[in-house]
């Protein structure tokens, strides 16, 4: 018996709520009205949705190879990435072998090692060289999200075929970039959520075949390739202190840089990148807090409402890096704070990701003040999508002075 939840449409389920509210808005208030433990229907397709930590540990953490699996949505995956393989989507003994090998290419690579930062850190110095070309070529206002993406599209890219993305390769780099951003925002729309339900269906009907075409033509040229600022004195006076001049900041400084790191996770928390975590799927029949959920269900931990719960994290729609340090201004990283998954189906590039932010984001603020471009206000709307990204911007960048 599945647990109680919004009322579905026929046919498309629960999904209309998301057109005018995209999530996480709507899990954050079903799970004001419904508890914990709740179902939606996207399309056909019955989802239970788990929304407090405490339960995501119990179930996804201390009983990961019951909720290890994935959701049998194949025909929709052969429409997005010619079928269910791959890390992500693919399961039991596949998947493990998939895992084994990633990791073990990830070590080789020097996950979490001295190589790994140095290949961040020469990513930032030609960010860094390149702003400066703009500010000499009297660019006032820089688009800072094109640099970022370039850098770490290339921190990715040498890893995954060996070369970094140069200025003679940055055309292709945007070309590629804009290709999946438009997959990832057909992939969010309301009828490609309708479509998971029932693909085999939904596919021939007028209204829903434009949505699977723009899907398939960007899956294939993809697999062509491949086969709120922050601005607070506390960020600059901390790097001050600490840092004092204008090097690099290493992974070495970070265990003094407390409000640094309280800075990383708020973004991490606010971002809430992922809209709606990927589908698991139950391996035998359990009970969660007395309701019974039987094999093969689809069930996820949705992670994205429990980062913008009031219960864990007051005002969760204010940044406030401050939510994380305690009276003597020591930073610490809470269990509830989860923003690249937990258990066996975790995010494989965590450490990578956590190197990444931490530079990225110390560097910045240690040789740039930003500032927002007065004429363009940065504009934070949500969109139904994929993953979040932030909306094109433009801001005012100076040169941090230390006096010398």
């Amino acid at each position: 018996m599945l647990n109680l939840g919004p009322m579905p449409i026929p046919i498309i389920g629960n999904v209309a709520s998301f057109s005018s509210s995209p999530p996480p808005t709507p899990y954050v208030n079903w799970t004001k009205i419904f508890g914990n433990i709740y179902t939606v229907w996207l399309g056909e397709m019955p989802v239970v949705c788990v929304n407090d930590s405490k339960t995501i540990y119990e179930t996804f953490v201390k009983d990961g190879e019951t909720y290890a699996g994935r959701a049998q949505i194949t025909e929709w995956l052969e429409i997005v990435k010619h079928g269910q393989n791959g890390i992500i989507f693919s399961e039991g003994e596949p998947w493990r072998e998939h895992r084994r090998f990633a990791l073990r290419v990830f070590r080789d690579f020097g996950f979490g090692k001295n190589l790994m930062q140095e290949k961040i850190l020469d990513e930032f110095v030609y960010m860094m060289d390149s702003i400066k070309a703009d500010k000499k070529a009297g660019i006032i206002n820089h688009s800072l999200q094109d640099h970022i993406d370039l850098a770490v599209g290339s921190v990715i890219n040498s890893l995954l075929f060996g070369f970094r993305c140069s200025s003679n390769k940055k055309e292709d780099f945007n070309a590629q970039k804009e290709i999946i951003g438009a997959t990832m925002k057909d992939l969010g729309r309301v009828e490609a959520l309708v479509m998971q339900g029932g693909a085999h269906k939904f596919r021939f009907l007028p209204y829903f075949r434009k949505v699977y075409y723009d899907i398939q033509k960007n899956r294939d040229k993809t697999w062509a390739y491949f086969e709120e600022n922050v601005q607070k004195p506390k960020v600059h006076e901390e790097l001050s202190k600490f840092i004092g001049s204008d090097r690099l900041v290493t992974i070495n400084d970070k265990p003094n840089l407390h409000y640094i790191n309280a800075v990383v996770a708020e973004t991490q928390r606010c971002c809430n990148l992922v809209n709606t975590n990927v589908f698991h799927r139950t391996l035998k029949d359990v009970k969660i807090h007395g309701y019974d959920i039987p094999k093969h269900t689809v069930i996820i931990s949705h992670i994205s409402s429990v980062l913008y719960d009031d219960r864990y994290f007051p005002d969760p729609y204010k940044f406030k890096p401050e939510r994380f340090l305690d009276q003597n201004g020591i930073f610490s990283w809470p269990s509830e704070l989860m923003p690249f998954g937990v258990g066996k189906r975790a995010c494989l590039g965590e450490s990578l990701a956590r190197m990444e932010l931490f530079l990225f984001i110390a560097n910045l603020f240690n040789q740039f003040i930003f500032k927002e471009n007065p004429d363009k206000p940065i504009n934070d709307e949500r969109h139904l999508c994929g993953t979040i990204a932030p909306q094109q911007y433009t801001c005012f960048v100076e040169r941090r002075s230390y006096g010398y």
